[in-house]
């Protein structure tokens, strides 16, 4: 599973998804998250609000991830977000630091989900979970 960092820079400090001059890109199946991917983007805030189209190019870039972590997040990147199945994490914490809460949670509730969306019925009317056929 992958999780995206907003970052401003080249820094490892989290940054407002809006203003996020590049995204780090965490697996974090493991033990440990590794950085597998640096991703620069386009901030999309203005002064006087986002520009649509730089929005949708920084979704398209963590569209691959299951959550992105941001300082903030507003309300129509998380509506952009969520149309792109990517979760939307704040957190004000640097980084991963600190959010081990939030990845495992997000492990957990990954396979929760994947093991109600792998029930199925059996030609003989029976539950069973896919791979134990």
């Amino acid at each position: 599973m992958k999780i995206a960092v907003a970052r401003s820079g080249a820094t490892e400090e989290n940054a407002h998804f809006g203003y996020a001059e590049s995204f780090a890109v965490y697996d974090v199946d493991g033990e440990e998250p590794r950085l597998v991917d640096e991703r620069d983007a386009t901030g999309h805030c203005t002064g006087a609000g986002g520009n649509r189209r730089l929005l949708r190019g920084s979704v398209a870039l963590v569209g691959d991830c299951a959550a992105v972590i941001a300082l903030r997040i507003g309300p129509c990147a998380r509506r952009e977000l969520d149309a792109a199945g990517v979760l939307a994490l704040e957190h004000p914490g640097p980084g991963l630091d600190g959010a081990g809460a939030l990845v495992a949670g997000l492990k957990r509730s990954r396979l929760a989900g994947v093991r109600r969306q792998v029930r199925q019925r059996t030609p003989a009317g029976r539950l069973q979970e896919e791979g134990t056929r």
